[in-house]
């Protein structure tokens, strides 16, 4: 299968399952700023459905992973603990 089918298959996927997620509120894309979350949330981007992006601070995350996150995907929403890393060791 050639790339762009796969882009494709990934995209009618995500779109075939949105009236589900649409109950919900749309589909809920968990996102920490790698590579494979990098790809996921340009599909959601391109396949056109509900969708909103969330960011986990585990309190422990690298600094510039942070910035990174914040810089180039502002449409990420940080979910932040009630404890930090170190309050719950």
């Amino acid at each position: 299968m050639e790339y762009t089918e796969k882009i494709e298959k990934s995209i009618s996927f995500i779109r075939e399952y949105a009236p589900f997620a649409d109950k919900y509120g749309g589909y809920k894309v968990m996102f920490s700023g790698g590579k494979d979350s990098q790809v996921m949330l340009d599909l959601f981007k391109k396949s056109g459905v509900n969708y909103t992006s969330y960011y986990n601070v585990t309190t422990n995350d690298p600094p510039e992973n942070v910035y990174f996150i914040r810089k180039n995907y502002p449409e990420v929403i940080f979910n932040h603990p009630k404890f930090t890393f170190l309050e719950l060791i």
